[in-house]
């Protein structure tokens, strides 16, 4: 009997540390899960999962308010922080989200980065070429929901997005067949008349219109400023202004479709026209800035 109740024992004892490991391992992986089911976080804040007033608790009163975006400034990096303008029956959502979720984290990194420290496997991302931009690359992982955009001549990191991870693409709004799929230049000019301008602002709203449905804005027009080193400097800039008030109060479009950015000198004031996908910033080899200040002056 003796040996009977041993050898039950040490059963008894087996069993319980394999039922203790399979809870440990089932432990662990349920924290993995947790890790790798959300996005990648930027400090604290994780698109989807994070609101306007969880990063307003843990970041304070950002450097810049545009309404749906708004920046923070750090000696080391500059932060876009983009919100949703709600679900899915809103113009503007590409994601099915409360008003005020975070949905995407734009990091420049101001001190250097170097893509080298990063270990950016190819294993863990997808290496894309910039389609227009030769020396940008992108490393992206879709899983985890962040893309490093890479200088192949520098080696150094331009831009780190954190995006939604993969396990939140069932809150991804449906695409419309109008949607537009790349960055279009669509007009540039500069010393033209107002009646010409008009002309090729008729058409530029015409394509604004287009590439829109009744759920869903699937393309965001940009007026790029040059202006001219040998002008004064500011007619470049109301030009733009007058371009704007233009498509909104003659061709009807919603003015949140329209950004003014001004880029860098010309010989001449010279305005650029785009249309740019959802989600996607204009991205061109000069660098651009937004106005400080509202433009008061006006064109003749």
């Amino acid at each position: 009997m003796t040996g009977v109740i041993t050898g039950t024992k040490r059963l008894r004892m087996l069993v319980s540390h394999n039922t203790l490991r399979r809870i440990v391992l089932s432990f662990l992986l349920l924290l993995t899960g947790a890790v790798t089911s959300l996005a990648k976080e930027w400090r604290g804040i994780v698109p989807l999962h994070s609101t306007r007033a969880d990063v307003e608790r843990l970041l304070g009163v950002p450097t810049i308010d545009r309404s749906d975006t708004i920046v923070y400034e750090y000696p080391q990096e500059r932060a876009s922080i983009e919100f949703s303008k709600g679900p899915c029956s809103v113009e503007f959502s590409s994601w099915n989200v409360p008003r005020n979720t975070v949905i995407s984290i734009w990091v420049t990194p101001m001190n250097g980065l170097n893509a080298a420290d990063l270990n950016l496997s190819q294993k863990k991302y997808t290496k894309t070429q910039d389609k227009h931009i030769s020396e940008i690359v992108y490393y992206r992982n879709e899983n985890d929901g962040i893309e490093y955009s890479v200088n192949v001549d520098t080696g150094g990191v331009d831009l780190i997005k954190y995006l939604p991870s993969a396990v939140d693409e069932p809150l991804r709004c449906p695409e419309p067949r109008n949607r537009l799929r790349e960055t279009v230049k669509f007009a540039q000019y500069s010393n033209i008349s107002f009646a010409a301008e008009k002309r090729i602002l008729d058409s530029f709203g015409q394509q604004i219109v287009r590439y829109s449905s009744a759920n869903y804005a699937s393309a965001q027009a940009y007026i790029l400023v040059h202006r001219g080193r040998r002008r004064r400097q500011d007619e470049a800039a109301a030009r733009a202004k007058r371009a704007k008030q233009y498509l909104v109060k003659v061709r009807h479009i919603n003015p949140d479709r329209i950004e003014i950015r001004e880029a860098g000198d010309r010989e001449k004031p010279t305005i650029e026209l785009y249309l740019v996908p959802p989600g996607t910033n204009l991205r061109l080899s000069v660098v651009y800035r937004e106005f400080a200040q509202p433009i008061s002056k006006s064109v003749p």
